[in-house]
């Protein structure tokens, strides 16, 4: 493969002849792709962000992308960032991984805009793209999750190497003698991607031969059959929209299509505001009755009677809920845990940061699988066993992990993601 003519190729007419930032870790993948975009003569600026995670490491790694730089002749931005103060300011509890993730994206962004130039080119790779669908595929989704990355996305994210296997990058690099740093956590498998990439793959790759090459292959067939069903999706709800967001339910409920059907177009309509499918379904097969409040990202849709009416929690009068609101929240060692007998505090493997947590109240319909059961039980039930006023248990805040309760506040945590011998740290939430 001619490493510098595929990335020309995959590069959008659109930013041609235009300035692109790039992010360069000082990794293989990142310094390829500088390597390349030098090699092509294209107008560039690169970003290096200094997470200062690994001590000694990440100032080395600044370094090495100092000194490539300096000797190619290119520009560098750099930035430090303290990222535990980032996750400590956060209104609700975020790994490690999205913490880092979000800053570098943010920053990015801003220099993008203080440069004046056109994208911000990233060095994914065609098998990140196979640990992108392996983690949506885990973590349940649409079909726009097995679609993996796009080449350019709506935020100006460039992606020119992802048509690249990760070993035709390493043999570029050999070509020209060119060397680039490991990063010691990525031989690690506390980041899922990394027990994906280190651990999953491999076993795929020994029982089925040709397994990556066949999911790049199925993301290639899926690509186009998600733009035509995003355009159906967007076609049929075109009739029942009122304003930018909110919709006639009750004519979508009368239109023929089965509460599944209806549930699909909500979820996939409201995905990116935060709609988990489960609460797609509550509101499709009426659960979600009126006056019934489903809380999303950036504000809650409220079914009205007639309307699904979505309301943006930065129009004054929201009441959704925050985890920073209603929790105070620490990450402990193992070896720290203890088991407290206070029903206002509550602890789980920390694996739920690699989770989408939120917190609300109450809905009909709502179950739970209680500590030491088997089973799930209704939150109605376990709200008579606890003797709960019916005017009081709309005000119990609820802890979700995804659209999974895993604690009824200053009542009763669930069995799901419990502490044990495996655990490599716990999370403690205290109701505040």
């Amino acid at each position: 493969m001619n490493l510098p003519e595929t990335v020309r190729r995959n590069i959008p007419a659109s930013l041609a002849g235009k300035r692109l930032m790039v992010a360069v870790s000082g990794g293989a993948d990142s310094v390829a792709l500088l390597r390349v975009l030098h090699t092509l003569e294209l107008d560039i600026v690169a970003l290096h962000c200094n997470f200062h995670l690994r001590g000694e490491e990440s100032n080395r790694d600044q370094r090495f992308v100092e000194d490539l730089c300096h000797r190619l002749g290119i520009q560098l931005e750099t930035i430090d960032f303290d990222v535990e103060k980032f996750r400590r300011d956060q209104p609700r509890p975020v790994s490690v991984e999205m913490a880092c993730r979000q800053l570098r994206y943010d920053w990015f962004e801003r220099m993008r805009v203080e440069h004046e130039a056109s994208a911000i080119a990233v060095a994914h790779n065609a098998d990140d793209n196979v640990e992108t669908l392996l983690l949506n595929l885990m973590r349940g989704t649409g079909i726009a999750g097995l679609t993996g990355m796009a080449v350019l996305s709506d935020n100006l994210i460039l992606r020119p190497m992802l048509s690249v296997r990760r070993s035709e990058i390493e043999s570029y690099l050999a070509s020209l003698n060119q060397d680039y740093i490991v990063d010691s956590t990525n031989l690690e498998n506390e980041y899922r991607r990394n027990r994906i990439r280190n651990r999953l793959i491999p076993v795929m790759t020994e029982l089925f031969p040709g397994a990556v090459d066949g999911i790049l292959k199925t993301i290639e067939a899926l690509l186009p059959t998600e733009l035509t069903y995003r355009e159906a999706v967007e076609g049929t709800l075109e009739a029942y929209l009122y304003g930018d967001n909110s919709l006639y339910l009750k004519e979508l409920t009368e239109s023929g299509m089965t509460d599944e059907q209806i549930a699909l177009m909500l979820f996939e309509w409201y995905r990116e505001k935060g709609l988990t499918m489960s609460q797609a379904r509550k509101i499709a097969g009426g659960v979600g009755k009126s006056g019934n409040r489903f809380p999303l990202r950036d504000g809650e849709l409220i079914v009205n009677r007639d309307m699904l009416i979505y309301q943006p929690s930065d129009s004054g009068s929201s009441n959704v809920l925050t985890l920073k609101d209603v929790f105070e929240m620490d990450v402990i060692p193992p070896e720290d845990f203890r088991v407290e007998r206070n029903p206002r505090c509550a602890c789980f493997d920390a694996a739920i940061l690699d989770r989408e947590l939120s917190v609300r109240t109450w809905q009909e319909g709502d179950r739970m699988k209680p500590f030491g059961m088997k089973n799930s039980r209704k939150l109605s039930d376990i709200f008579s066993d606890a003797k709960i006023p019916v005017n009081e248990k709309r005000r119990i805040p609820l802890l979700v992990c995804d659209d999974e309760i895993i604690w009824v506040a200053g009542v009763k945590n669930s069995d799901c993601y419990r502490v044990n011998s495996d655990s490599k740290s716990v999370v403690r939430f205290r109701l505040k």
